[in-house]
């Protein structure tokens, strides 16, 4: 009997941060954070995630950092209050 297993990643873009200026090519802009997630497969199917990393990622140059999920999440809350913040200040001037 053959049995067919392996690994499979799954990358996800899990929302947009402030404006940063890239290192590696000097652009500035919103940066992603994404997650990748490796699963165990078994006969190509997907059985059970062994690996999750977050990584911001330049969206010019697709550079790409790794953090923690304190640092995403807080990367992302960062980026929501600032937005909201320039909402209510165009809301405002209406």
């Amino acid at each position: 009997m053959i049995f067919i297993y392996g690994t499979r990643m799954f990358k996800k873009i899990i929302g947009e941060g402030d404006m940063y200026q890239c290192p590696k090519c000097n652009n500035a802009g919103r940066w992603q954070v994404m997650r990748t997630i490796s699963w165990f497969t078994f006969f190509y199917i997907p059985i059970f995630p062994y690996h999750i990393k977050r990584y911001l990622i330049c969206p010019f140059c697709q550079c790409g950092y790794k953090v923690t999920g304190k640092k995403a999440k807080e990367f992302l809350a960062l980026a929501q209050q600032q937005s909201e913040i320039a909402m209510d200040g165009l809301q405002n001037k209406m």
